[in-house]
């Protein structure tokens, strides 16, 4: 089948359970945060160019590469404002971490499935979810036939195209036997492949260090640093470009909050992002 799309796949925060930090105490980062850049196949040639257009915007030409958390305030709100203008869609897959502290999924430990990676792998899941139904839904306008989706992952310790590759091939064995606990959630297996799948390290596409803007500029919204602050203005930026349900609203789909919780429960400082999508 031939390629229609490319979804770069890059994540901010970190996939540990053991002790979550809470209100100044130290552990693993509250949220993992997993961003998806949707790109045509056919604009795939440009994405390098992109990478460097904000480079030069950010006026920083003696990087190699970009690294979002690396750039002041008012350079990250370049970064996305640039980004807002380029032809792609980003879906962010917002997981707070906080009510699974400890847990184990012995299910796909029984099943020796992402043993070391299960968790990453889940959050992808939830995220390809809703890159899939998009593909499906726009391939036939764009192309006006079914064309399947790259994907390409952002290399990261603990995680390999293998613990990868096995999960989904795993779910989708459960999808075609009827097996999925929530069928509702399944995905389009009609626009992804696993042979389609790939792994590189950040710095060696671009198309990577754009989704990394994404995560990271969420991320920076959600997180509390060490003032008990947040930083959701560059997140804001984005707005323009975060992927559409077909009901027209992004907040649920283009961003999505797990677990699904009322806002409200929140700190004030992690709420003032996510009160600013949950209205578009």
């Amino acid at each position: 089948m031939q390629t229609g799309y490319l979804a770069f796949i890059d994540e901010a925060g970190d996939d540990g359970l053991r002790q979550i930090k809470s209100d100044g105490t130290r552990g693993a980062s509250e949220w993992l945060v997993m961003s998806a850049l949707l790109v045509r196949a056919d604009k795939a040639s440009e994405v390098p160019n992109w990478g460097w257009d904000i480079i030069n915007k950010i006026d920083q030409h003696q990087l190699s590469h970009l690294h979002y958390l690396r750039l002041n305030q008012n350079k990250r709100l370049i970064a996305c404002e640039a980004l807002a203008d380029l032809p792609v869609r980003i879906f962010v897959l917002l997981s707070n971490k906080k009510n699974m502290q400890g847990y184990r999924n012995t299910r796909a430990e029984k099943a020796k499935i992402n043993r070391t990676a299960w968790f990453y792998c889940w959050v992808s899941k939830l995220l390809m979810e809703r890159v899939t139904k998009y593909c499906a839904r726009r391939t036939l306008k764009d192309y006006g036939e079914i064309r399947s989706l790259n994907v390409i992952f952002s290399d990261r310790g603990g995680v390999n195209l293998n613990d990868i590759s096995s999960y989904y091939s795993y779910i989708k064995w459960q999808s075609e036997n009827e097996r999925l606990f929530r069928p509702e959630f399944d995905l389009n297996w009609s626009v992804i492949d696993t042979n389609n799948f790939e792994i590189h390290p950040n710095k060696m596409k671009i198309g990577l260090q754009l989704a990394d803007i994404a995560a990271s500029s969420f991320f920076n919204g959600l997180e509390l640093n060490a003032m008990q602050a947040t930083n959701p203005e560059p997140a804001k930026r984005l707005l323009p470009r975060m992927a559409l349900a077909e009901t027209g609203r992004t907040f649920g789909f283009g961003v999505k909050l797990m677990p699904v919780w009322k806002i409200d429960k929140l700190h004030p400082q992690q709420k003032l992002l996510l009160d600013f999508y949950k209205e578009k």
